[in-house]
């Protein structure tokens, strides 16, 4: 037997590996398993087709449902901005879009739109499955998601179009005014899509329904909450803390701008009234914006030495999904969001590419609509 040899047994020496390269690997093996969960889960992208597109679908990170849009016959050299409008139980109107009850003629939702250059936008519940009117609903179910959902949608518009986000009215009906106090607007939702506008609750709207965010002083102040319910309506005093009543009442003790209109003598049924109510609102509360800054003032010699007021530290402001600056989105970007995943502000990095002072699933969502290996 040859010297060293040993008869019968397999000698396996271990290979020894520096800690670093172990870690190394595994690390890419784990932002390669990220991409491709994460592009499974990506939201849909949004066609940039400046036309008016309906029935088409959306998928979110949790769950997939329909959408109107309404792009066409807009001046795009003007600052554009958004009308989002949920409907109540069942949809009629989103179903029937040719009905004057809600989207068509010139009082309807997509008249107004165009006559203040906003992009339409109304949402179907993904909640097919409801007990309330013709099984679709935004307040059963899983509500907080639905929410969130329409978010993820509203986010991906603004990524695909040049919205203006300080001209965007919310509006809801029924269900919809549900969704508008009792979720979007708890959620952060709201705070995270407008910059400036109002928010419309028709015939219900009651007090949040979830754990609310921390609500940016200039939100409370410059997004009115706007009520509009007939005195006839059970939405308006009987239905407890769903009731528009009680959604003022908590909107104004917390500090909001809020605004109640009672109609006298009108019930629940508003049939062909929501272009009209949108409308007024969008006439008191969304400017027509500007593609010029304002001319400042002429400047006079001070009598006094100025006072330094203090140096407040900006806010998070959004930022290119190509976090690493090498004019590709891969996933070398993907590393550097990853890596700072669940900062929040005031600490958050790079990586906010939304500007909203989390990284999280919605920063996710726009760098890998935009990938570019």
């Amino acid at each position: 037997m040859p010297k060293g040899a040993h008869q019968g047994r397999l000698i396996v020496r271990p290979t020894i590996r520096k800690p670093g390269t172990y870690v190394t690997v595994v690390v890419c093996f784990a932002l390669l398993g990220l991409v491709l969960l994460y592009q499974s889960l990506a939201a849909t992208p949004i066609p940039q087709d400046k036309t008016d597109q309906l029935s088409q679908s959306f998928k979110g990170s949790k769950y997939t449902s329909k959408y109107h849009l309404y792009a066409g016959g807009l001046d795009w050299s003007k600052p554009v901005g958004m009308m989002i409008y949920a409907d109540g139980s069942g949809e009629f109107g989103l179903k029937n879009p040719t009905s004057s009850y809600l989207l068509s003629g010139n009082n309807g939702l997509v008249s107004v739109a165009k006559r203040h250059n906003m992009v339409l936008l109304t949402p179907f519940a993904p909640n097919t499955d409801c007990a309330d009117g013709d099984g679709s609903c935004w307040y059963m179910g899983d509500p907080e998601g639905y929410a969130t959902w329409a978010e993820e949608l509203v986010t991906a518009v603004e990524a695909s179009y040049p919205i203006d986000t300080s001209r965007i009215a919310f509006g809801g009906y029924s269900s919809g005014a549900q969704l508008a106090t009792e979720y979007w607007i708890p959620s952060g939702a709201a705070q995270r899509t407008m910059t400036d506008g109002v928010v419309v609750a028709i015939s219900y709207g009651g007090s949040p329904k979830m754990k609310e965010v921390a609500y940016d002083a200039s939100f409370k102040s410059g997004v009115p909450i706007v009520w509009n319910v007939g005195d006839k309506d059970p939405s308006y005093k009987s239905s407890g803390q769903y009731g528009v009543q009680a959604g003022y009442d908590a909107y104004t003790a917390n500090g909001f701008d809020t605004h109640l209109t009672v109609i006298p003598g009108l019930g629940h049924d508003r049939d062909g009234q929501f272009g009209g109510i949108m409308e007024e609102q969008i006439k008191s509360y969304v400017g027509p914006g500007s593609t010029t800054p304002p001319t400042p003032p002429p400047m006079t010699p001070p009598t006094t030495p100025p006072t330094t007021p203090p140096v407040t530290p900006p806010g998070p402001s959004p930022q290119s999904a190509d976090l690493n600056g090498d004019g590709k989105i891969n996933l070398s970007d993907l590393s550097i969001l990853l890596s700072n995943w669940g900062a929040a502000k005031p600490q958050a990095g790079k990586g906010d590419i939304n500007g909203d002072g989390n990284i999280n699933l919605s920063d996710l969502s726009i760098l890998l609509s935009k990938w570019s290996p």
